[in-house]
């Protein structure tokens, strides 16, 4: 069983070794310092093995989209790893931080973003429904809203989901909304 550090700084690895030691294990300590994820990260991946402990200063710090996140817990349950997170106070084996509480959890999650935009995440969330319907219907809701404040189509598709120009005018036509056209005017031939 290895104890794999990986940290962002000097101060921070200082402090996950002073905390390590608490752990009362003759366990080798493995530290991954760089000041963004990247190959010390991949190293780290590489290294883990069966039953070993990864500790984190802050995971709101290494991880700062949901994709990498949630790829790195799957992995870590696979290899029936540990995760501690000393600054969120998070342990998966709840012997350090006995009570994780829910709302550390979402303060972690909530603060990740996925791999489009925030802007994109934000809109997402107010399209959830109790079922599919209302989910369907709250979509359309959006799409309505932005479309009658003034939004491109562009930027409805890209905070909607939707794939095609066809889908906005759809629900535009289904519910009675007047399309907007810019007024185009032709110039008149009058040699005929």
């Amino acid at each position: 069983m290895h104890i794999l550090i990986y940290c962002t700084s000097d101060q921070q690895n200082d402090d996950i070794v002073a905390f390590t030691k608490t752990f009362d294990l003759n366990a080798t300590c493995v530290t991954f310092q760089e000041p963004k994820m990247g190959e010390g990260y991949h190293l780290l991946l590489d290294t883990l093995r069966e039953n070993d402990i990864v500790v984190f200063y802050s995971l709101r710090e290494v991880f700062t989209t949901t994709d990498p996140f949630l790829m790195f817990l799957r992995y870590c349950k696979s290899k029936e790893a540990r995760i501690i997170s000393i600054a969120d106070e998070i342990d998966s084996e709840d012997k350090i931080f006995p009570l994780p509480s829910s709302v550390q959890w979402m303060k972690i999650l909530c603060g990740l973003k996925t791999s489009v935009s925030k802007i994109y995440d934000d809109a997402q969330a107010e399209t959830i429904g109790s079922d599919k319907k209302e989910t369907i219907l709250k979509k359309h809701r959006m799409v309505i809203n932005l479309y009658s404040a003034g939004y491109s189509t562009k930027d409805i598709l890209r905070l909607t989901g939707y794939k095609g120009k066809v889908s906005i005018y759809r629900i535009l036509k289904r519910y009675g909304i007047d399309l907007q056209y810019p007024s185009m005017q032709r110039a008149i031939n009058k040699d005929n």
